[in-house]
């Protein structure tokens, strides 16, 4: 992701259920730049089968900050109807990329 440093961006992750029941994925930021950065993510997502749906991620870097940082996001999927059952997290990272 493009970041202009002290304003806020919006990267748009989708999410798709190839299970075979209702889903509700979790997602939360496991790692983010120290600092005065601000990094949000949608705290969870409920995905019909075969549904596709849009997490969103907003980053936004000091005023002062220029070059490269990561974050690294955790995704659990859990049985929508029984959250006793759920499956491997997915991480991903993502490289932040801010130019004055």
């Amino acid at each position: 992701i493009n970041a202009t440093p002290g304003n806020t961006s919006i990267l748009a992750i989708n999410i798709t259920n190839l299970g075979n029941a209702r889903t509700i994925v979790y997602a939360d930021i496991v790692d983010s730049p120290p600092g005065d950065w601000i990094t949000l993510i949608t705290a969870q997502i409920v995905l019909d089968i075969n549904m596709t749906n849009i997490a969103y991620l907003l980053v936004k870097p000091p005023s002062n900050f220029s070059g490269t940082e990561t974050i690294t996001i955790r995704f659990t999927p859990y049985a929508a109807d029984d959250q006793t059952q759920y499956g491997k997290p997915v991480y991903i990272t993502i490289v932040v990329i801010c130019e004055p």
